[in-house]
């Protein structure tokens, strides 16, 4: 299981090499509460979220805030990428999945797939 600092670090590295400008610990207002993003681009509304229990995540992201999360990203309205912990055992899945994400990034949210088909260091 990857730790938050680290897991963090990875997210950000890549999503930063692709161009989106980060704000970290990104205040975002969602389903009656206001949730703190690992990573968030305001201006183009994307961002990442790794979610571990020793940061607190799972008290704060609960099933509404993922519902209505799920929501945005289907309308297009934000794109949060959301990785649990649980799922991910090592650097190099939490890397596949994130450059799995930003090459499905729709071409108007300006990520160029060439920039994210590399593998993204520690």
């Amino acid at each position: 299981m990857i730790d938050e600092e680290h897991g963090r670090r990875i997210l950000r590295r890549a999503f930063v090499d692709a161009g989106f400008q980060i704000e970290e610990d990104f205040p975002f207002p969602i389903a009656g509460t206001v949730i703190q993003l690992d990573g968030y681009d305001p201006a183009r509304r994307v961002g990442y979220e790794y979610v571990t229990t020793s940061a607190g995540d799972r008290d704060q992201i609960d099933g509404r805030v993922v519902e209505e999360l799920d929501r945005l990203n289907e309308d297009l309205l934000a794109h949060i990428l959301m990785v649990d912990e649980q799922y991910i055992s090592t650097s190099e899945e939490l890397i596949f999945a994130c450059n799995a994400y930003l090459v499905a990034l729709d071409a108007r949210n300006g990520v160029d797939p060439r920039s994210v088909e590399r593998s993204f260091g520690e």
